[in-house]
């Protein structure tokens, strides 16, 4: 399973990823985010990390084309992470520069779970609905997954943190692809706590 740790906003958490084996990380360009990435740390220094397998993630929230081209370029992207709707064509010009995973919130109270034309997008991620686009920290309902007929490989998100490394190597759902943790792993919005980190990673790859 892979382990995607979002919301970096510091270049020596960065590295400790690389070092730690973690194989995504998430930055956010959304700014009303109190992770948001663009003042905090350089395109350069995203761009020129990693050994080759750490792949870097944009987050966005209802980005035009010309935001998501550039800031692709811009800090070396491999993937983005899209919140709100775009058009088929939008989504089919991002692919020609990067992976493209679409985010699925789920709201609470949901009875099923919603999944959005699969063959536009590379991955999907499900995550926890709130008043904003993510960071609530909170889970959803994981029973939603029985029966769950989507295709593409999705990350799970949403209030993941340190004790359920466990659960989720129990989880058997074949589409499940990897984990994305932020605020549970954290000392302060954007500051994780690499201890956590590492023995989630250890314990996820054993």
């Amino acid at each position: 399973m892979k382990v995607k740790v979002c919301g970096i906003t510091r270049s020596e958490d960065l590295a400790a990823l690389v070092t730690l084996g973690a194989d995504y990380a998430g930055f956010i360009f959304y700014p009303k985010s109190p992770r948001f990435a663009g003042d905090k740390i350089s395109g350069r220094t995203v761009r020129e990390s990693g050994n080759g397998k750490l792949l870097k993630v944009g987050v966005f929230v209802q980005a035009d084309l010309a935001t998501l081209q550039r800031t692709i370029g811009d800090y070396g992207l491999d993937m983005v992470q899209l919140y709100g709707e775009y058009t088929p064509e939008l989504v089919a010009e991002v692919k020609k520069l990067a992976r493209v995973m679409k985010a699925v919130s789920i709201p609470e109270g949901a009875t099923e779970l919603p999944v959005p034309q699969e063959a536009e997008y590379d991955y999907l991620l499900f995550d926890t609905a709130g008043k904003g686009h993510g960071g609530t920290g909170k889970k959803f309902d994981w029973s939603l997954f029985e029966g769950y007929t989507g295709k593409a490989p999705y990350f799970l998100a949403g209030g993941i943190g340190p004790d359920d490394a466990e659960e989720l190597l129990r989880w058997r759902e074949p589409h499940l692809f990897g984990a994305d943790v932020n605020s549970k792993f954290e000392t302060s919005p954007g500051v994780k706590d690499m201890r956590l980190v590492e023995a989630f990673i250890k314990q996820i790859k054993k």
